[in-house]
């Protein structure tokens, strides 16, 4: 029964959770939390650097490759998103929510062929093996492409910082373009140049115009200028970057900016009810870490929630 369990199994913190997943993957045992099969663990690093690892069943992971799948069906898809290939730690296979997604995408990409789905950002820069900043290359690959009709981002903040790459750099990117020779200051190594300037296409044509519309300046209407057939922008909720939806949703015209899933670093908690902002808790499916706030309602000392600062306070 749920009360015997909970007898048996109280709400643990993560030093004792820590315990457990130990034992599954620094010594391989199985089946201690969930009979289930768990192929790897989802991991997360704090902003003190802590690295936290969360257990993962087969059915939640599938799950993660199908939202994915069905966000981009059908579309020509940008995406602002990078990982590394599920890795080994111990005894056990370590990834990222969107290593799971990019991951699932390789395995069923050959069954989308005639579903006009398509990824026009290369593989080299969703799971890349050089360590640095990627956000230059990525924005470069996808303004080179005309008929990007939906641009997906691992968070709206990090959607943001793309359009300030943008407007930071278009005069590079648009010699890149032109040249069809990818410079930059971040590339590392005489191996990763290679492996870029052998993706990029020289384009004189994109490049003279994209350079007339920056030019122009940034306003509400210039990613519909960069990519004229984009529909949607895309990016999963995480609560603290609600801010930076709301400078999207503003920031553009004629695009429809959506957010389906309330996601934290372990993976989704939520799923929309159809209500803008408001999530359905996912349960049965993954393991919550709930971490108790307290205060008193009639004191000063109250929590003041992120999505209701003010932009740049």
């Amino acid at each position: 029964t749920d009360t015997g369990y909970q007898a048996r199994v109280p709400l643990a913190d993560t030093e004792s959770y820590r315990k457990i997943s130990d034992l599954q993957m620094k010594i391989g045992e199985t089946g201690i939390i969930t009979s289930k099969t768990t192929p790897l663990f989802l991991s997360k690093v704090l902003a003190t650097g802590e690295k936290r690892f969360s257990l993962a069943t087969k059915e939640y992971l599938d799950k993660l490759g199908m939202l994915f799948i069905r966000q981009i069906l059908g579309k020509k898809n940008a995406l602002f998103i990078s990982s590394r290939f599920p890795t080994k730690v111990y005894n056990a296979f370590v990834s990222d929510i969107h290593g799971v997604m990019l991951t699932y995408y390789n395995t069923v990409k050959y069954s989308l062929v005639n579903t006009g789905t398509e990824i026009v950002t290369p593989e080299l820069l969703l799971f890349p093996q050089e360590n640095t900043d990627m956000m230059y290359y990525q924005a470069l690959f996808a303004i080179a492409n005309a008929d990007v009709e939906q641009v997906i981002a691992s968070s709206f903040w990090k959607l943001c910082e793309i359009l300030d790459c943008i407007k930071k750099n278009w005069r590079t990117m648009v010699d890149d373009l032109d040249k069809g020779v990818v410079t930059g200051s971040n590339i590392r190594s005489e191996k990763f140049e290679k492996a870029l300037n052998a993706l990029i296409v020289a384009d004189s044509d994109r490049a003279l115009y994209l350079k007339g519309v920056f030019k122009l300046g940034f306003n509400e209407d210039t990613l519909l200028k960069i990519w004229p057939k984009l529909s949607n922008i895309y990016a999963p909720e995480y609560g603290t970057y609600k801010i930076y939806e709301d400078r999207l949703s503003k920031a553009v015209k004629g695009v429809t900016v959506t957010s389906n899933e309330l996601i934290v670093p372990e993976g989704i908690i939520g799923a929309s009810t159809g209500e803008k902002g408001v999530f359905e808790l996912c349960r049965d499916e993954i393991f919550y870490e709930f971490i108790p706030f307290e205060y008193r309602k009639n004191t000063a000392k109250k929590p003041l929630f992120i999505r209701k600062l003010p932009v740049n306070r």
